[in-house]
């Protein structure tokens, strides 16, 4: 498929694809001056739009993109990950709590509305 396709699919812009791909976080076919994206590689931007959502940088997300391509340090990618799996586990823990606020809340006024 075509850049503004895959873009589209992926809810993304134009833009931020070509910055992705410029980047090297996605590497899709080209013929000449055209460029072919697959499925794999909307799945690849479905990760990296999960992985900007909990705050990881690009340069995070590109280590942990090429980790099977070059030369890593798995203890370095197996840190970095638990630092943001832990950071997504205590907005967890406060979207929860967050919750039971606002649903005791809600539930006083309805209390008060009866």
């Amino acid at each position: 498929m075509k850049t503004s396709e895959c873009a589209k699919l992926a809810g993304i812009s134009v833009d931020t694809l070509r910055y992705y791909e410029k980047y090297g976080l996605i590497k899709p076919k080209k013929e000449g001056y055209s460029r072919e994206y697959t499925t794999e590689d909307i799945e690849q931007l479905k990760y990296i739009a999960i992985f900007k959502a909990v705050g990881m940088k690009l340069s995070d997300i590109k280590l942990i993109n090429d980790m099977d391509e070059v030369n890593i340090d798995y203890e370095t990618i197996k840190a970095l990950l638990e630092s943001y799996l832990e950071k997504v586990e205590k907005q967890e823990e406060m979207l929860k709590y967050s919750k039971n606020i606002l649903t005791r809340a809600l539930n006083k006024v309805k209390g008060v509305l009866k």
